[in-house]
């Protein structure tokens, strides 16, 4: 009987205190987690910034590339600084495009080149 006494209070308490582990497992789980979440919002954040300033360096250089094609095109029409006494066979070309708008733009006329590359 005093066997009872001892084993009934041990049991309970052995369940109870497996629930209090099975709480305190779930709430580091949950703050692990949380970091987490914390660490990907913060590189979300940051990369739209990122983001963000690219496109507006993109929309700035696409603006000086409008105007430079502006200027092309009155060259090409003759109403350039010099009377139209330019060559009229300019062609623009765009080699690439990596913000840097003076090595992004060749100005050529194919009258220069030779013969095979026509």
């Amino acid at each position: 009987m005093v066997s009872y006494r001892v084993l009934i209070p041990l049991f309970l308490s052995l369940f109870i205190w497996q629930g209090v582990a099975d709480a305190a497992s779930i709430s580091t789980r949950v703050r692990v987690l949380e970091s987490k979440v914390a660490k990907q919002d913060s590189k979300i954040k940051h990369s739209e910034t990122l983001r963000q300033a690219q496109d507006a360096k993109i929309d700035k250089s696409l603006a000086k590339v409008k105007v430079i094609e502006k200027k092309v095109d009155l060259l090409l029409n003759g109403k350039g600084g010099d009377g139209g006494k330019s060559c009229r066979c300019i062609q623009f070309k765009i080699v690439s495009f990596n913000c840097d708008i003076s090595s992004a733009v060749k100005f050529c006329c194919p009258h220069d080149e030779p013969d095979s590359r026509r």
